[in-house]
Parts: C-alpha cells; sequence; structure tokens
C-alpha cells in the first residue's frame, strides 16, 4: 500500500502520493481555518504548511496514541483547549513539550478572563475533548437564570 509521510494512501483513492501530499498542502495554504476530526496517530501535515493568521482544531485526537497535528506548530501558536486537565494527556497536546501554563481554557476566553488571539498573525491551536460548547451554553444559561 502506497503512503505519504507514514500515512496509508488506500488503492480506493486512486491517488498518486505525489498528487495527495500536494493537495494536502494546497487546502491548508488555501485556508486560514483548518478542522481536523480523525483517527490517525501521526500529524496529517507539517507545522510550516500552516501559514500566520491560521485558527487550527483538533477535534479527533481524543484518545490515547491519537494524533492529528505536528508538534513543532504547538511553538508557533496560541494554544486553547476546552479540557486542560486531558488535553495534556490524550491527544494532540500529550505532544507538547513547552510550558503548559501556555495552553488556556477555552471558557476563560470565552468569559472575558483570558484574551484569544493576538492579533491577525496569529496561529491559533484548539485542542477539543468536545465539552467547551456544552459547557458554555450551560454556564450562559446559569447566569441568565440568576438574573431573573
Amino acid at each position: 500500500m502506497a503512503q505519504v509521510d507514514g500515512h496509508p494512501i488506500r488503492d480506493e483513492y486512486g491517488i498518486h502520493p505525489a498528487i495527495f501530499q500536494l493537495q494536502r498542502y494546497l487546502v491548508l495554504e488555501m485556508n486560514d481555518i483548518v478542522v481536523t476530526l480523525t483517527a490517525v496517530r501521526a500529524p496529517l501535515f507539517k507545522a510550516g504548511w500552516i501559514r500566520p493568521g491560521t485558527h487550527v482544531a483538533s477535534m479527533g485526537s481524543d484518545a490515547s496514541g491519537k494524533q492529528e497535528l505536528p508538534p513543532a506548530l504547538f511553538h508557533r501558536a496560541s494554544l486553547f483547549c476546552d479540557l486542560p486537565a486531558q488535553a495534556v494527556v490524550l491527544g494532540d497536546l500529550k505532544h507538547f513539550s513547552g510550558d503548559a501554563t501556555r495552553i488556556t481554557p477555552i471558557g476563560r476566553v470565552l468569559s472575558g478572563q483570558a484574551p484569544g488571539r493576538k492579533d491577525d498573525q496569529d496561529i491559533t491551536g484548539f485542542e477539543s475533548a468536545g465539552i467547551a460548547l456544552p459547557i458554555h451554553s450551560l454556564e450562559t444559561r446559569a447566569r441568565c437564570c440568576r438574573m431573573t
């Protein structure tokens, strides 16, 4: 079976590995939002393929052994997650070797307690355990109920 960067390219795709890699590069080069939702165990792209100002959301790396993002990207990006305790144990941010205090809980950003994107050139990375929006929704509802 053909492979690109250690990822198998199944024959049924009918795509030559060099073309497949070029397509991935072009997709990343042309977009400023990248969302991954896979069950892969190795980065889907190279860190250098992400241009300044891009937001990268890792949605599929929610279990031991899963990894979608290249660790080199973390050193270039502002990092956010919905559940810090899980983010540094499972998935992509497990591979972050920097200072864990650089990982900001997204709830702090949504509530105005921490800044989000620094400027329009800032690369932002978000590691999702799948709980940020439900928790924010519950907090918002609870606040509304207290006001009435």
